[in-house]
């Protein structure tokens, strides 16, 4: 039976797809949840920040010279002692690391960031469908299909192999690898695929990042909409909490006044796209 969290729930703050979030402390936030859920539940609540494990790893092993982001679940130092001595990594990590070392070798440190991040995300994936949790499986399904989208439009501009960049199998995996349609023969197949189509075709950065950000909030709702007081209301939270602190941070980088003005301009398209 699943856990219920009646109060928890009952007691986050509101979340807003906005740049005005100032104010908003997001990491106490994702602590103090944590620290009420069950052991079963604190697991999938990980999983949902993982991403910030993967991108150090990376860096570490490629030697990017970017910063450690402490919003992962291994410190600098932890993730230094365990790609040399794997031991409390998590699985899918263990697996990847020991694939660089024992097949790759020095060659490793040859290869692309794009494909070592390839097979990190193949790994993170398949861990990502063997945990117990539906929405966990169904948001990180979705996830898998927005990047294999997107690589295959980066692929197709860049000239690159396309299968080469794509996680995973099915059918999708398929039609992008061999379709050489403009719109890779998907449009009509699924709502958020045709918006996703029309999002990469875009040229505007900024516009298609939020797009894309909000589709992603809408997923994350949709995949717990009967849901009330369950551990799925919780990991649909921490999907758009990280998006709503990625935002707040862009408005410093960018210049909130301006970003506000693009993202109104694009809200407003984006509101009569949908009408």
């Amino acid at each position: 039976m699943n856990n219920k969290y009646h109060y928890l729930i009952s007691s986050l703050p509101d979340l807003a797809f906005d740049i005005d979030a100032k104010g908003s402390d997001y990491q106490k936030t994702r602590q103090d949840i944590a620290s009420q859920l069950m052991q079963s539940d604190l697991v999938l609540w990980e999983a949902m920040y993982l991403h910030h494990d993967n991108k150090n790893l990376l860096s570490y092993l490629m030697q990017t010279g970017e910063l450690h982001n402490p919003l992962a679940k291994y410190s600098a130092e932890e993730l230094e002692q365990e790609v040399r001595e794997p031991g409390k990594l998590h699985s899918y990590m263990f697996d990847f690391v020991e694939q660089y070392w024992n097949k790759e070798g020095d060659a490793g440190k040859e290869v692309s960031y794009l494909e070592l991040e390839t097979k990190l995300q193949k790994y993170f994936y398949e861990y990502a469908g063997g945990l117990n949790s539906k929405f966990i499986r169904r948001w990180f399904d979705f996830e898998r299909s927005l990047r294999n989208v997107q690589a295959a439009f980066l692929s197709r501009k860049t000239k690159r192999d396309i299968a080469n960049n794509l996680i995973g199998e099915g059918d999708l995996v398929e039609v992008l690898s061999r379709s050489n349609a403009s719109d890779f023969g998907l449009k009509g197949e699924e709502i958020w695929l045709d918006r996703a189509l029309s999002v990469f075709e875009g040229k505007d950065i900024v516009e298609r990042e939020w797009r894309i950000d909000a589709l992603r909030w809408e997923m994350a709702d949709e995949l717990c909409e009967l849901e009330y007081f369950s551990i799925d209301v919780l990991l649909a939270y921490a999907a758009k909490m990280q998006i709503a602190e990625r935002w707040a941070a862009l408005g410093e980088e960018i210049g909130a006044e301006r970003l506000k003005q693009l993202i109104a301009e694009i809200h407003s398209s984006f509101v009569l796209e949908k009408s």
